[in-house]
């Protein structure tokens, strides 16, 4: 998840699918007559588009410990899992 906290006390929070999502706008409408567009072009804008959906299952049933502010996080790597724990501070 992408936590964002607003000037105003609220906070935003989206999930990594949807940030995907908006960086796979960006990477199609990326370039104009001073840079390139991405290349190959298809195939950016693809892994751009799916580059987060292995938070899928996670962020639909997240492991969170309410009573001490702690989320846990399991995420998988080239070697296997990293597993670590995030406190949730106010």
């Amino acid at each position: 998840m992408v936590i964002h906290e607003v000037g105003d006390g609220s906070t935003y929070v989206s999930t990594q699918e949807e940030h995907a999502e908006l960086s796979a706008q960006f990477a199609a409408h990326w370039g104009n007559a001073n840079f390139a567009q991405l290349q190959p072009y298809d195939t950016m804008v693809f892994a751009t588009t799916y580059h987060d959906s292995g938070y899928r299952e996670w962020e639909g049933l997240p492991r969170m410990n309410v009573e001490l502010s702690l989320i846990h996080i399991s995420e998988p790597t080239r070697l296997g899992m990293i597993s670590y724990a995030v406190f949730c501070l106010k």
